[in-house]
């Protein structure tokens, strides 16, 4: 749940730069949940995770 929460995460900042009249919403979705990161730290994340006291996320409205 949490790795498909972060690929949709990294969706929508892709999302948020097609503007074009053209995009398509469902295969930005589709393509991010499916192609997954091609560098791929997710399980040193996981581990990293187990022993944090706190996770910072920065975002920018």
């Amino acid at each position: 749940m949490l790795l498909a929460s972060i690929l949709v995460a990294v969706a929508g900042n892709i999302i948020d730069m097609g503007i074009l009249p053209q995009y398509d919403l469902e295969a930005s979705l589709r393509d991010a949940l499916s192609a997954g990161f091609a560098l791929d730290d997710y399980p040193a994340f996981r581990e990293k995770l187990k022993t944090a006291r706190s996770v910072l996320i920065l975002g920018v409205y």
